[in-house]
């Protein structure tokens, strides 16, 4: 047994050799304080089973564990996949599933997993962060930032909107947070006063 593919999305449906999937493909869950619980989150996973594996009873689980070993949540359970007429012979096997999960409890900011295990062997681990937003204080209305290559950004907020960074003569825009400054980072020179303020680091 393998992995075809898996990941983690808002939610997910299989239905008829297909999925359908709203908010998929995240890897980070942002939170403005700790512990956060998260309402639903879906595992989206296609597994192939050789025709050796095909008709015998399989045991997967999946656990979701933080940076310790710690795990938060489990689920697993038999699973056996019948020969199908529509797969040609010595094709593998695939087997469509999703595994829902609801009120996720995160004590903590960090690294968590999703480790993917099939007859007691680790088949793949999904990565998965819990992250702080940066918050700014309100009133703050402009902070320009010139980059290495002379083009200039500038930072926008008011009361109520969440700030954005945003450059100059283009639609890119990009919630402000430690990966967009590092982003930014890596393409030019933030001043030291900002690095300083925000305590970003290369």
């Amino acid at each position: 047994m393998e992995v075809d593919f898996a990941f983690l999305a808002d939610a997910a449906e299989a239905l008829n050799g297909k999925i359908y999937v709203l908010g998929g493909a995240f890897d980070t869950i942002w939170a403005s304080n700790v512990p956060v619980v998260y309402p639903r989150m879906s595992l989206v996973m296609r597994l192939l089973f050789s025709p050796a594996e095909v008709g015998r009873k399989h045991k997967l689980e999946i656990n979701i564990m933080d940076a310790d070993g710690k795990r938060i949540a489990a689920v697993g359970g038999d699973l056996q996949v019948g020969q199908s007429p529509d797969v040609p012979a010595g094709w593998k096997h695939g087997f469509l599933t999703v595994l829902n999960f609801g009120n996720l409890r995160f004590e903590k900011l960090g690294d968590y997993s999703i480790e993917i295990a099939a007859n007691n062997f680790s088949l793949k681990p999904i990565s998965l962060r819990v992250a702080q937003r940066l918050q700014l204080q309100a009133g703050v209305k402009r902070h320009p930032i010139t980059l290495s290559d002379g083009r200039m950004l500038k930072l926008d907020s008011d009361s109520s909107a969440p700030l954005h960074i945003t450059q100059i003569n283009t639609d890119f825009s990009v919630c402000l947070d430690h990966w967009a400054l590092r982003k930014i980072s890596a393409h030019g020179s933030l001043s030291r006063r900002l690095r300083s303020r925000y305590e970003i680091t290369d």
